[in-house]
């Protein structure tokens, strides 16, 4: 077995990309196998994509190779690719007191590489939120229409955390600046960066840029929705509303619906409140009365459209 295999090299290997996108499927429990055959010397793995394909992975290890591993998958980018790292941190975490104690079998050695690997893999909301007086950025959650699409765009402020509670006086700022060679904005902690570093372009020369405020989308937007939860900074239009939480998951129906001369898909939550969709793979929704977003649970079916 892969004893010496860390975090640090998938993301190394697999790249900061692909890394946070298959931590995201891991956190979300796509991977429905994460088995090691000894006699081969690999990882077998299965996880389930976006939609309703489930792919299959072969991770090769291989001793003294600047590489320690090659992960083969049955997805389109076929090698390294997220569904690789959803198997190999799922492998982790579930053989995690096997792994650490025969990697190193030091005790008080295996409790630090446990806590390190836990901490790395479930990153501590707490920390993300300022004390009385400092310094830190806000996060707005604000729809828009472009043409006749609903969009969920990012705002983000810099503020203070009142000693009397609330918030001060804000000003706008640029993801890009948390991640840029000038110094980062007062207060921007690890998980801002870490946002920051998710929803910035990167052009061909590798500098980043954001033309455009960023949109929360696609399975890249589920782990951004988590990380600005995770802050407790995180507000759907206005920092006067409380902060957005996590919240149970919703189930949803989905009804044909006549515009005109066009028939679109509705979908339509269960239960009766005041909700706006956020467009992420899968979708997930935001409780207006609530303040909770939290993922929604899809039919198996789609309705047949009457002709």
């Amino acid at each position: 077995m892969p004893f010496s295999l860390t975090i640090q090299e998938i993301r190394r290997v697999c790249g900061q990309t692909y890394y946070q996108r298959g931590l995201n499927y891991q956190r979300q429990g796509r991977v429905l196998v994460a088995e090691w055959d000894d006699e081969g010397q690999m990882l077998f793995g299965e996880v389930k994509g976006s939609g309703r394909r489930t792919y299959q992975q072969e991770i090769l290890f291989t001793a003294g190779s600047k590489h320690h591993f090659a992960g083969f998958c049955s997805c389109p980018v076929s090698n390294n690719c997220k569904h690789i790292v959803a198997v190999l941190l799922e492998w982790i975490e579930l053989n995690l007191e096997t792994f650490a104690r025969q990697c190193n079998p030091d005790p008080l050695s295996l409790i630090n590489w446990q806590q390190a690997t836990r901490q790395l893999l479930h990153d501590a909301a707490h920390r993300s939120y300022p004390a009385p007086g400092e310094a830190c950025l806000l996060y707005l959650l604000q729809p828009k229409t472009q043409g006749q699409t609903r969009v969920l765009q990012l705002k983000v402020l810099k503020s203070r955390h009142l000693k009397r509670g609330g918030w001060g006086k804000t000003t706008s700022c640029k993801l890009a600046d948390l991640i840029g060679y000038y110094n980062p904005p007062a207060g921007a902690r690890p998980v801002d960066k870490e946002i920051a570093r998710l929803l910035s372009p990167v052009d061909r020369f590798g500098y980043t840029y954001d033309y455009n405020p960023p949109q929360i989308e696609g399975d890249i937007g589920i782990l951004v929705l988590q990380r600005l939860l995770e802050t407790g900074r995180c507000f759907f239009e206005s920092i006067e509303h409380p902060a957005l939480r996590l919240g149970p998951p919703r189930q949803t129906d989905f009804l044909w619906q006549e515009q005109g001369a066009l028939t679109q898909l509705k979908i339509c939550l269960n239960e009766k409140t005041d909700w706006v969709l956020i467009p992420t793979t899968p979708p997930w929704y935001l409780d207006r009365k609530t303040d909770q977003c939290g993922p929604l649970e899809q039919a198996l079916d789609t309705p047949p459209c009457n002709p």
